[in-house]
């Protein structure tokens, strides 16, 4: 593994963690580069991560080395039907995850999409960690960049960590507004 590359998933661990993107052991990303995929361990605190703890996989999902997230069948299956995809983050923004409940996505405004590629997409629930997750995200991954999970938070592609991880705060910030949108027009402000 090339440092670098574990340099920059502790680095948004880090910052997913200061968000409050994910508590704990909860979450996970990954990096694709070389026909292997990089991704944060199982049930491990974001925020206390290494380089060393970075675990690695084959395209087909074989471990090389590690203990990869419980997670990685959805990387693996975004990974192989889209190879546009570099980069994937599963997280649990507040607002979003709370939004995954209701399977609803506001409508957005001329200056909401100017902060987004194109509109998220809602898949069903799935078992975490199973083989319909992984078909159903990695399908999905193919229509839009931005995949809410229902009952389970969003799941993130793109060229690198850095747009991966700013799909989540776009998506995030964009409800945050919203929400208090709601309040001031039902006079709870």
């Amino acid at each position: 593994m090339k440092l670098l590359i574990g340099e920059q998933i502790i680095k948004t661990c880090e910052l997913m963690h200061r968000m409050g993107y994910v508590l704990g052991g909860t979450g996970n990303i990954s990096f694709c580069e070389g026909g292997h995929i990089y991704i944060t361990p199982t049930k491990r605190d974001k925020a206390t991560l290494n380089t060393r703890d970075i675990a690695a996989l084959t395209m087909d999902g074989s471990i090389i080395w590690g203990e990869p997230s419980s997670e990685y069948h959805a990387h693996v299956g975004i990974y192989n039907l889209n190879p546009r995809a570099k980069a994937v983050i599963h997280a649990h923004p507040p607002i979003t995850t709370a939004m995954s409940r209701v399977e609803q996505f506001p409508e957005m405004g001329p200056s909401d999409k100017a902060h987004f590629l194109e509109q998220p997409i809602f898949i069903g629930y799935y078992e975490p960690g199973s083989a319909v997750l992984a078909q159903a995200v990695g399908e999905a991954s193919l229509i839009s960049k931005i995949i809410i999970m229902k009952n389970h938070g969003i799941i993130t592609w793109g060229t690198d960590l850095e747009e991966a991880l700013l799909s989540i705060e776009a998506v995030e910030h964009f409800l945050q507004v919203y929400m208090y949108e709601r309040l001031i027009k039902l006079g709870k402000w």
